[in-house]
């Protein structure tokens, strides 16, 4: 996942523009939590792969003008921020889950800690029972 200015929060409220109704909290950095290229790996779904998964599969995302007169790191200038529910549940949360249970299924590790958002803790954790894991 790229770094941003604003952070997590940042990127989730101003480049997809989905506001939610829960406060959100940037993850303290690798560092602050122990974590380093020897001991941790990212396996987050990047941007990209997000849009294209909701293109494939939902529809196209269509700028506006008023997306092009803010830059990225900043807040809209739209007066209505785009809500997507349909975004937020199939690929913030369901695609992303899939990709961490699927990365997990690979790796050979006795012991795996997952850092993600409350958000997530329910629905990976049903895939993990629905294929074996206690």
């Amino acid at each position: 996942m790229p770094t941003f200015k604003n952070g997590y929060k940042g990127w989730m409220d101003s480049i997809i523009k989905v506001k939610l109704k829960k406060n959100l909290v940037n993850q303290p950095s690798y560092n602050v939590l122990g974590l380093d290229s020897t001991n941790s790996k990212n396996v987050d779904v990047s941007l990209r792969a997000m849009i294209q998964y909701y293109e494939t599969n939902f529809k196209k995302i269509i700028l506006e003008p008023c997306d092009f007169e803010t830059s990225i790191f900043e807040e809209s200038s739209c007066r209505e921020s785009k809500k997507d529910k349909v975004f937020k549940e199939e690929v913030i949360i369901k695609y992303r889950n899939t990709n961490i249970v699927n990365n997990l299924k690979k790796d050979t590790l006795s012991k795996i800690a997952i850092i993600y958002g409350a958000d997530h803790f329910t629905g990976i954790k049903e895939q993990l029972l629905s294929i074996g894991y206690n």
